[in-house]
């Protein structure tokens, strides 16, 4: 694996990494302000912050090789029309 590739994929998993913080702060923020969530007891609310997390995750594990492709597509030249 390339340089570039391992940049790219530490960058987007970073971003993954900050989309799951700031939606568990969200569902959080919400369960105690008279959000949606707020009749959810914190134990609904952490299970819904799993739910979602391994979600993130799995969408992040089988859409990544498009990503994948397009880095090596790029370094080696070739253009997508």
């Amino acid at each position: 694996m390339s340089k570039e590739h391992v940049l790219v994929g530490t960058s987007i998993a970073n971003l993954v990494s900050f989309m799951k913080q700031k939606t568990a702060s969200n569902l959080a923020e919400s369960s105690t302000s008279g959000g949606l969530l707020e009749s959810l007891t914190p134990d609904d609310v952490e299970r819904i912050s799993n739910i979602v997390n391994s979600s993130i995750d799995q969408a992040f594990s089988l859409g990544y090789q498009d990503v994948e492709n397009v880095v090596s597509d790029l370094l080696s030249g070739k253009k997508k029309s």
